[in-house]
Formats: structure tokens, sequence, C-alpha cells
């Protein structure tokens, strides 16, 4: 030691000193690694007592015994309670998060069954709405409401599919739209007083349209598919809208959702109900002897059902006038039922054919005597083909012909117009041209 001292100076040996003491220049050696060690370490206490601890690690059994004596009401209660100790714990020791775990496992398992539950097609309103509260309380809002409208669409096609046609589609399709637009109003009325969260609105918006489409697909398939007859098929619309109308009562007023998914299969059977009204139009024209009947008809055939009110047709017109007469209430009876301002166009476009009919019936009668080239179009060739092509009119005829064409165009026409605006709560601007167009076509031949 001695030896050593001598070797070293008195400098050298204060420097091996202060080079073994200094505790920073240790720490400086890595200092990563216990910043990394300090950020790792887990808390070692949390904040909950010595009763809070007690009361949560008996919880999960204390859930078991309730769940399975279904206890629900209780068990989502004291969940609830653990929840609120639990959300004044900051700290995530591994003592909390075992117990955290452990109540998850214990509520998932409870919410199954109270989903279970609430999907029972027989339960009745006051166990829906106790089965969604608890979902509710247990935050499993969205959960809720998807089981609810599930079993709810579920219970729409159960009573559907025990329906029975039994060969009469009107009264199907009236029990149809009562069972489907019954049960949406009772699911409104149902969710309404469980959900009150507005936020929970959307989701039931589009329920309600998936099952309107569901019944509008049901319609397409038995009645336009089926090809039935206009007068069924506007019965059968008849009927829908009129249960349709108890959805208004509970604020659904969705119409609209009608309107557009059958608007396209509507017009298709308007216009090919139209085409036969043209069609009956020109044969009955074909059949016509146009001599003049009686005052009121007197003496001419009616078509089977049809009535003509007293004093609404003069005398000196021809049977055919009768038949458009017919034709038109029963066109307009049928167009009634589907007044739409969706469908303004092509119902007025019908009824200026029909009349465009007589118009030119009229004018093709008078030009055989004069040599004129007839007129050519659609109703027009169809008028020269039914009704021209064997038949020799004398001057009486014509005579009859034009009183036809008078009182179509001066009396109903405008009777059907006026009709037509009243209905439409719109004046029918292209019935008034179509009116000009044709006075100005009798005067001119």
């Amino acid at each position: 030691m001695l030896t050593l001292r001598r070797l070293l100076s008195t400098s050298d040996l204060a420097a091996v000193k202060q080079n073994i003491t200094s505790e920073p220049a240790r720490q400086e050696v890595m200092p990563e690694l216990f910043m990394a060690t300090k950020e790792k370490a887990a808390p070692l206490k949390d904040e909950l007592t010595f009763s809070d601890v007690k009361y949560l690690t008996e919880l999960p059994d204390e859930l078991d015994v309730l769940i399975a004596h279904r206890d629900f009401d209780q068990a989502v209660a004291l969940i609830e309670r653990a929840r609120k100790i639990l959300e004044s714990v900051t700290a995530e020791t591994p003592r909390v998060v075992l117990i955290r775990a452990s109540i998850e496992e214990r509520m998932s398992k409870l919410s199954h069954l109270v989903s279970l539950s609430l999907a029972n097609p027989v339960s009745n309103k006051r166990q829906v709405q106790a089965n969604i509260d608890r979902l509710l309380r247990l935050g499993l809002g969205d959960q809720a409401r998807d089981f609810f409208l599930t079993a709810r669409s579920a219970i729409i096609r159960h009573r559907v599919r025990i329906l029975k046609i039994d060969g009469d589609i009107v009264v199907y399709i009236s029990d149809l739209a009562e069972v489907i637009f019954r049960l949406i109003r009772n699911t409104c009325d149902w969710y309404g007083g469980s959900f009150r969260d507005t936020t929970m609105a959307s989701g039931f918006m589009k329920w309600v349209r998936s099952e309107i489409e569901y019944f509008a697909g049901i319609f397409r398939r038995q009645v336009f598919d089926s090809k039935q007859s206009f007068t069924v098929i506007a019965d059968c619309l008849q009927n829908t809208m009129d249960h349709f109308r108890q959805l208004r009562d509970v604020g659904l007023d969705l119409s609209f959702v009608l309107d557009k998914l059958f608007y396209a299969d509507i017009v298709a059977s308007i216009e090919a109900h139209a085409e036969g009204c043209e069609e009956a139009i020109s044969r009955a024209i074909a059949a016509d002897k146009f001599v003049a009947v009686g005052k009121n008809g007197d003496g001419a055939k009616r078509p089977q059902g049809a009535s003509v009110p007293e004093n609404d047709i003069p005398p000196r017109v021809s049977q055919s006038v009768h038949d458009l007469y017919a034709i038109l209430m029963d066109f307009g009876a049928d167009m009634g039922l589907l007044m739409s301002i969706m469908l303004y166009g092509k119902i007025v476009w019908c009824l200026t054919n029909f009349f465009a009919t007589i118009g030119l019936i009229s004018r093709q009668a008078n030009l055989l005597g004069t040599g004129k080239e007839r007129v050519k179009g659609r109703v027009a060739e169809r008028v020269n083909q039914n009704c021209f092509s064997s038949i020799h009119l004398g001057m009486i005829q014509a005579g009859v012909i034009l009183a036809d064409a008078v009182f179509v165009v001066d009396d109903l026409l405008p009777k059907v117009a006026s009709q037509l605006a009243a209905r439409f709560e719109r004046p029918i601007p292209e019935l008034e041209d179509q009116r000009i167009q044709l006075h100005n076509l009798l005067d001119r031949d």
C-alpha cells in the first residue's frame, strides 16, 4: 500500500477517487433503460375501498345466481352499481382488470338472455318494453333496437304466411295491407314508448321503409305481374291506401314511398287500360249505324253495368255516343281511385286520345263527301280501319255524326274537364286546348 502511494502523485489519487464515487457518471451510462423501466411499471394501488373490493369480488357469483333464476331487473341493478364504482377508478391495477373482465362476462350472458326474451313473438307490450329498458340500462341501445325490429319483422312475415287468397285478389290485398300496416303502426307505438332518444329514429324509419317495400313486392307479384284487370288493380290500390292511412295517425305519412314504388307499374296499367278503352270506342263506332236514338238513349243498347244519368245525353245522337259516355264514366271511376299529381300527365293524355277519336270520326265523315285526303296519325288510322272500311254514309248519317261530335266537344269534354279539375284541384289546360282545336276542326270542315 505504501509502495502504491509512492508511485501515484497526489493529483492522480484525487482523480481516481472522484471517478469511483461520482453518481451522475453512472446514471449517464444508460439513461434510456432507466426511463423505460419507470414507464412499464404497473400501478400498485387503486382507489377501491375495502368494502368496494368485497362487493366487486362477490358480485360475479351473485350475478350467476340471479341470471339462473331469471331475475333480470336485480342483475341489471347490481351491474349498474358496479359500473358506478369502477367509473371512479383511474388506476388499472391487475385487480381492477380482473374484476372488469368478470363483470363483462356476466353482462354478456345477461344481455343474450334478455335479447332472446325480447325476440319472443308472444311477448306483450309490457314485456317488450321491460326487456328494451334492461338493454338500454346496460348500454346496449343499438342491440335492443335491432333485436326488437327483427322480431317485429318475423311477426309480420308469419302473419302474412297464414293469409289465404281463396281466389279473390282484392280481399287478399285488403287483408295483407291490414296486417302489415297495423303491425307497423303498433310497432311505432311500442318503439316510441321505449326509445326516447331521437338518434334512434333513423333506424326505425329505415325499418318502416323496408316493410313497405316488402308489402309492395307481394302486391306487385299478385296484382301487376298477374295481369289483373284495371278495375281489380284500382280496387286493390284503393284498399291499400285506405289501410295505409292508419300510419298517418302515428305520424308516418309515407304515402310518397308507395307512390314511388308503384309508379312504373301504375303507368303501364293505365296505358294498357286506355288502349283497351280506345279499342272499345273504335268498336262501338264501327258497329254504329249512325242513327239518332231517342231522348236519354231510348232504344239505345247500353253496355252491361252502364248507367247514364237522366238528361245527361240529349236526343239526336247515335249509339256510339252512349257507349263513349259509359266508357268515360267507367274510366273516370277507375282513375278516381288513383288521382295523384304524379299521374296527372298520363291520365290527361289518355282522355285527350279518347276525345280525339270522336273528333276525327266527324272530320273523316265530312271528308268522305269532299274527296279530301283523310287525317293521318295513330288514332286516325284506327278510325279509318275500324269505322270507314265498309260503311257508306248518307247525308242523314253525316248529320248524326256531326251532332255526336258537337255534343262531345261542347258538352261532354267540358264536363269531364271540370270534374277532373275538381279532383286535381287545378285547371286542366290540356283538355281546354283540345276542345278549342276540335271545335275549330269541326268549323273548318
